[in-house]
């Protein structure tokens, strides 16, 4: 068994469909040329029109060659249908997996409200809008333009089936800050406010949008750091083969003393899916304690992980640190002394949910413990360019 597939250079891509079928045919001849030479097999499609190739009068002089080409090899072409050619389209079809848990975001009510009473006033929706609703338009909407968009019974337009169009005005600059400056969104650069957005709503020049909006607030441009790299070359710790594998974890100390007493968060952060999880702690917390914290929000929800990165704080380089890791068969890697980039993912981490409390802590600075649960949301929820 073995397959094989290419990029469809500019040209063929314009190409009708059964001369891409027989452009398939012609790279899978010449890539198995060594096992097809001298052997008598069979060659299934779902394009029908295939099997009358070699009879056809007239042919070009591309087909003139292709045929010329086929005749080096002793095959049959024979006819399958679309929805029995399950081994060869596996790739591109989805498959039915069942859902075990479904989370369903619905939109506010005045959003909505606020949607059917501007969309008929959008010039770039109202035309569309008016095609759809059977209404006359001056200029008719080209039909691979009009395909994009679907009517719902509530008078909302939907871009691709389910992201709502947002007409300009207000309701964007609401989305905008729903989206970047609330608690749960937790200031997020461009990418991830754009993808966070963009998972639900669509409006023309978004893009743009969303980076003029974050780079004109105020809180993002007075407590965020710049993240420009240092020059050198960095040597990346390998890649996990599935999510929680490997785990990043590391303290960030220091911090104003909270109404509960705590002063230090750990971080544990999944280098595969960049999930991350956040403990308020103490910096007198001994490796017993962080023993625990380690087990109620790693091994108790993701299972014990194969290895475990970290710095060389005394918490981790303890004894009974390392006998644990020994006993539960768990490797763990210490980064190198005074060389924070070799745990780059948890510094990357604590970075981000640094900017957050900054932005949401109160001015005595003595509630972040409240906010990390929805620090903690704000990170996982948000896309990773990775």
């Amino acid at each position: 068994m073995a397959f094989i597939s290419r990029k469809m250079n500019l040209y063929e891509r314009n190409y009708a469909a059964h001369k891409k079928e027989t452009l398939a045919i012609m790279h899978a001849l010449k890539k198995w040329r060594v096992y097809l030479e001298g052997q008598h097999f069979m060659v299934y499609t779902d394009h029908a029109t295939l099997r009358h190739f070699p009879e056809q009068p007239d042919l070009t002089r591309q087909q003139a060659r292709w045929m010329e080409k086929m005749q080096e090899y002793d095959f049959e072409i024979k006819y399958i249908p679309g929805k029995q050619n399950t081994v060869a389209d596996a790739l591109s079809r989805r498959p039915d997996l069942q859902v075990n848990t479904v989370f369903s975001v619905t939109t506010d009510p005045r959003v909505t409200q606020g949607i059917q009473e501007a969309l008929p006033k959008d010039p770039e929706f109202q035309p569309i809008l008016h095609t759809l609703q059977g209404i006359p338009v001056e200029k008719p909407i080209p039909t691979s333009l009009l395909q994009h968009y679907t009517l719902n019974e509530d008078g909302t337009l939907c871009y691709d089936q389910h992201r709502i169009c947002i007409p300009k005005g207000p309701l964007r600059t609401q989305i905008l800050h729903d989206h970047h400056d609330a608690l749960i969104a937790g200031h997020q650069g461009i990418e991830r406010t754009y993808a966070t957005i963009h998972r639900q709503f669509y409006w023309p020049r978004m893009n743009q949008d969303v980076r003029n909006y974050v780079k004109s607030c105020d809180s993002c441009q007075r407590i965020k750091a710049s993240q420009q790299s240092p020059a050198g070359l960095l040597q990346p710790l390998p890649i996990p083969q599935h999510p929680w594998e490997q785990v990043s974890m590391d303290f960030i100390t220091q911090l104003p003393c909270t109404r509960t007493g705590f002063d230090a968060i750990i971080v544990f952060v999944d280098t595969f899916s960049k999930m991350v999880h956040f403990a308020p702690t103490k910096t007198t917390a001994t490796a017993p304690d962080t023993a625990r914290l380690f087990f109620d929000h790693v091994i108790r929800l993701h299972g014990l992980p194969k290895s475990i990165v970290s710095d060389r704080d005394a918490k981790f380089t303890s004894c009974f640190w390392q006998s644990l890791f020994q006993t539960m068969g768990t490797k763990l890697a210490m980064s190198t002394a005074f060389h924070p980039q070799t745990d780059g993912q948890t510094e990357r981490a604590n970075r981000t949910l640094e900017d957050m409390l900054r932005a949401f802590v109160n001015y005595r600075q003595d509630n972040w413990d409240q906010l990390l649960a929805s620090a903690e949301f704000a990170c996982n929820n948000a896309p990773n360019a990775s």
